[in-house]
């Protein structure tokens, strides 16, 4: 085996996304580079990811392309520290347009971590699939020597813990709710996560691996053809 050093970069490297050929390196600043383009700059949102030095889980997280429309998705902890799921553009140019960009999706984290953040374009529903972690640290009770852990992921009318649809909705979704006066969300894939922190969709299966707690981690198989629209 040999390993050829192909490029360096000053901060560290979130994530790297293929596309129509091409391959995309994410900082965790908010920097996506073009790696075919002489890692040129193909996305700077370092004026809006919120990169804390403490939290050392925020900052850039993922993009992901409509394969037939002129937009892409990103996704990144913001300045406040919020989970967000941004629209962006391409001009005629087929660079990127940051005057006419649209968040999606915003929702408040009041921790260091478990953001998620992950999107994916799905081929099964037509629609991309976000991926929003708990959003806890979940510490350890010693006195009854279990994990203490948060109830919003089996929570059907709270988004965190959950795998959902962007943009569709299921007709017969599953409800499970700790308040009979908020109503069950419809968009959702998977729930009871801890932080899906990445998802892969293939022949009709969708595959969602999710943190752990100490010394085991998870891998959940999720058959779509369960799922109606």
């Amino acid at each position: 085996a040999s390993v050829t050093l192909e490029a360096s970069f000053s901060e560290r490297l979130t994530n790297v996304i293929e596309f129509d050929s091409k391959i995309y390196l994410l900082q965790n600043n908010g920097l996506v580079y073009d790696f075919y383009d002489n890692n040129n700059v193909f996305l700077d949102l370092t004026k809006k990811v919120g990169a804390f030095e403490d939290f050392f889980e925020s900052g850039l997280f993922s993009i992901a392309f409509h394969p037939n429309e002129n937009y892409l998705i990103v996704s990144y902890s913001d300045l406040d520290n919020n989970l967000v799921f941004e629209k962006y553009y391409f001009d005629n140019q087929k660079n990127i347009s940051y005057n006419d960009s649209e968040i999606l999706v915003k929702i408040p984290n009041s921790q260091c971590c478990h953001y998620s953040g992950n999107i994916i374009w799905s081929e099964y529903f037509k629609d991309f699939l976000i991926s929003i972690g708990d959003m806890e640290t979940n510490g350890y009770s010693e006195k009854i020597n279990v994990p203490l852990l948060n109830s919003e992921p089996i929570d059907t009318t709270s988004p965190r813990g959950k795998i959902l649809l962007l943009n569709k909705e299921l007709s017969n979704p599953d409800k499970l709710s700790v308040s009979n006066s908020i109503k069950t969300r419809n968009d959702i894939i998977g729930y009871g996560l801890r932080n899906p922190w990445k998802t892969y969709e293939y022949n009709g299966y969708l595959f969602v691996p999710d943190v752990g707690f100490s010394t085991q981690e998870e891998l959940n198989v999720v058959n779509l053809n369960e799922f109606s629209i």
